[in-house]
């Protein structure tokens, strides 16, 4: 307790020690108070010596921060460069086209609160709407129209890629229904003036999301458009703008940081006059044959350019029409799908005889019998047919009769030793990497039976495209060549062209064997007796091209069932082609 006091009496006498009066108190809190606003001008000083010194605090980087609160940087998109045929004409070029979106949060009100949002009474005829104008499933429009917490939602790939006139459509149904709160966003897109325009062969390229920002950009998914991506493709740059405190974008503060590398522009080796007429032509052929696929193509018999190519089913590659139709087959067929080529493969049959010496035009044979390789006999067509019990024809008749014991004896007098080399020199089993991603190989049977039949175009496989290849050799007096499809590449950027030169891939045969084979092709239209493509009703060959000579050969292929593998039967379960060389001497 005296402890106690003892401390009590301690610490009132140091309170009480230098009292003193209110006027010295007021003067000592004064100079107390000069010392320390000195010592913070000091520190502040000290702080901004070293902010401007170092553009730096606690290790953060000050301007960088600013720009961050001051500066918004955005993608210079680059341009996919454009498709034009061999004279300039645009096939394939950037546009500008519109996604869709509605605004849902009730929180977008204006000034005077009037709501510029889609209202939940409103969703039914906003997804009736979507439906009727890009096809929309209802319910899908609808769900998205409920997505909970959502400020505002868009519609999938559908509600993306439209057109001008369309968002005018929608524009003006949406204003007539007093919806508020739908609204659209620029995007670039890729337009196809043509329309239905080699649409396989040109293929198609699609907005595909970045997954790293959320932007967009052009990616080519088939036919050329895939395939030349990299060339197409180019490279985006960047640009700096400044906001306002309020974070708006201010007008003319716009600083390239990155330069946009545009894509390459390719030129084709394709006409569009003669592809738009081979369009209407095979419109017309297909009505009248109704047949389950077709395909043609216009090759330059001296360079080896793609002049003009199609198929059926197709589509239009502006409005995608045609793509939805159970019909629509994806596969293009001028690279992609094998098939057995059945006569047409005669004609590379009697080149290599011609060129071999095994051939002897008029040398006789007789069909009757047929001809036995191992087991398997082989028969002509008319024979198969019952409609000839078998005759007598010299071996140049054979090949305008399209007789298959005629080349098959050919074949075996060569040998299949000898036969199968010429398989190779013609690039049979060979893609021709003409520069399309998925081309086919095709298949060469080493069997002695498959090479026997491939003299008629049975037991190989092979693709259009490589067809076309190894006629060149015929139409080019024995020159194989590489066909093409581009005939220049131009650099925009560095202006710079690049021009293909046509490809010689080969020497099959010669020129001697090249020229006799087409002579005796022009028989297979002309002679009334024995020419598969000669109208005996009319007197006159079936194919004609003004008063030029033809140079002709059909094929009739079977049609092998893809679920059992063996060749369907019916009369018109068959694959029918035609070349056709014009004019037969140049």
């Amino acid at each position: 307790m005296n402890r106690l006091r003892k401390l009590k009496h301690l610490f009132l006498n140091y309170v009480v020690k230098d009292r003193r009066k209110p006027a010295q108190n007021r003067q000592h809190v004064g100079q107390n108070l000069m010392v320390l606003s000195i010592f913070i001008f000091f520190v502040f000083i000290i702080n901004f010596v070293v902010i401007i010194g170092t553009d730096s605090k606690f290790g953060v980087d000050l301007s960088t921060q600013a720009a961050k609160s001051y500066n918004t940087k955005t993608t210079v998109a680059a341009k996919r460069g454009t498709i034009y045929d061999r004279n300039g004409n645009v096939l394939a070029e950037d546009s500008t086209s519109y996604a869709i979106y509605a605004i849902v949060s009730t929180s977008y009100v204006s000034a005077t609160q009037e709501k510029l949002y889609v209202q939940e009474s409103q969703f039914d005829k906003v997804a009736d709407i979507l439906k009727d104008k890009l096809g929309i499933k209802k319910s899908d429009a609808l769900a998205q129209l409920r997505t909970k917490g959502a400020y505002q939602v868009s519609f999938g790939l559908k509600g993306k890629g439209i057109t001008y006139s369309v968002k005018e459509e929608l524009e003006k149904a949406f204003k007539d229904a007093d919806i508020k709160g739908m609204a659209f966003e620029a995007t670039t897109s890729r337009m196809y003036p043509n329309g239905t325009f080699a649409s396989e062969f040109l293929g198609r390229a699609e907005a595909v999301e970045n997954k790293k920002d959320g932007s967009y950009s052009l990616v080519g998914q088939t036919g050329l458009e895939r395939s030349l991506n990299s060339l197409l493709t180019g490279k985006d740059g960047e640009a700096i703008y400044e906001k306002d405190k309020d974070g708006n974008t201010l007008l003319g503060t716009e600083t390239v940081t990155k330069e946009a590398i545009d894509g390459k522009n390719i030129y084709t080796t394709l006409s569009a006059p003669l592809q738009t007429f081979l369009e209407t032509q095979m419109d017309t052929f297909m009505e009248e044959t109704q047949g389950v696929n077709a395909s043609a193509t216009v090759v330059n018999a001296k360079t080896g350019e793609i002049l003009a190519t199609t198929q059926r089913p197709t589509y239009n590659s502006d409005t995608l029409e045609g793509q939805a139709k159970k019909s629509y087959d994806w596969v293009n067929r001028l690279y992609e799908a094998q098939y057995e080529p059945g006569s047409t493969m005669k004609v590379m049959l009697l080149s290599s005889a011609i060129n071999n010496g095994s051939f002897n035009p008029n040398a006789t044979y007789s069909n009757a019998n047929g001809i036995k390789v191992d087991d398997v006999e082989i028969n002509d067509w008319s024979i198969n047919e019952g409609i000839s019990s078998g005759r007598t024809m010299s071996f140049a008749q054979g090949f305008s009769y399209s007789s298959n014991v005629g080349m098959t004896m050919l074949e075996q007098e060569m040998g299949d030793k000898v036969w199968s080399n010429y398989l190779s020199l013609y690039k049979f089993g060979l893609p021709t990497r003409f520069g399309m991603v998925g081309e086919s190989s095709g298949v060469v049977s080493r069997n002695s039976v498959n090479i026997a039949q491939s003299s008629f175009g049975q037991g190989i496989s092979v693709t259009q495209v490589q067809m076309l290849r190894a006629f060149s050799a015929i139409s080019n007096n024995g020159v194989m060549l590489e066909p093409q499809f581009i005939k220049q590449v131009a650099d925009v950027n560095q202006g710079t062209v690049r021009t293909a030169k046509k490809e010689v891939i080969g020497k099959p045969v010669s020129k001697q064997a090249a020229s006799e084979t087409r002579n005796y092709m022009i028989s297979v239209g002309t002679d009334p007796e024995f020419g598969t493509l000669y109208n005996k009703s009319e007197g006159s060959p079936i194919i004609k091209v003004g008063n030029y000579d033809v140079a002709v050969k059909s094929g009739t292929a079977q049609v092998a069932d893809e679920k059992t593998g063996t060749y369907k039967v019916g009369t018109n379960e068959t694959l029918n082609s035609v070349v056709a060389m014009v004019p037969s001497d140049d």
